[in-house]
């Protein structure tokens, strides 16, 4: 639902929903949902608060961080690579920034995404140009 909401431009609800989401799956132990639920709260933070929440978003990439550590979910790394891309892009650092874009597209790879990797190297080739 955060997501949804997101994307229909409702980020305080987004935001809501997805701090939510966090605390459900924490309370509920379905640690697998905790992942998802806390990137949809970084993306919200993002565009709420952009520069303002780099350390509130640098917060949640490191919980998220931890739970694929814990969970061994190798399919959901490249997820976490292309949050690390935007808070770089955030911090105006375009050096970790493509650093992060390259080994995102890896991963997708990796997992037999061709088409997510396909639109991170998209985004690589813009960030390359620029």
């Amino acid at each position: 639902m955060a997501e949804a909401h997101l994307g229909l431009g409702d980020r305080a609800r987004a935001l809501t929903l997805a701090d939510e989401a966090v605390m459900v799956s924490r309370r509920r132990s379905t640690r697998f949902w905790e992942f998802l639920a806390l990137l949809a709260r970084i993306r919200a933070l993002r565009e709420i608060h952009g520069t303002k929440a780099t350390t509130e978003i640098g917060a949640g990439l490191d919980e998220a961080a931890a739970w694929l550590e814990m969970s061994g979910a190798k399919s959901y790394e490249p997820f976490l690579y292309v949050e690390c891309a935007e808070l770089a892009r955030l911090a105006g650092d375009e050096a970790s920034r493509q650093r992060e874009l390259r080994e995102a597209h890896r991963l997708f790879l990796d997992i037999g995404a061709p088409i997510r990797a396909a639109e991170v190297a998209k985004e690589l080739a813009l960030a390359t140009a620029s």
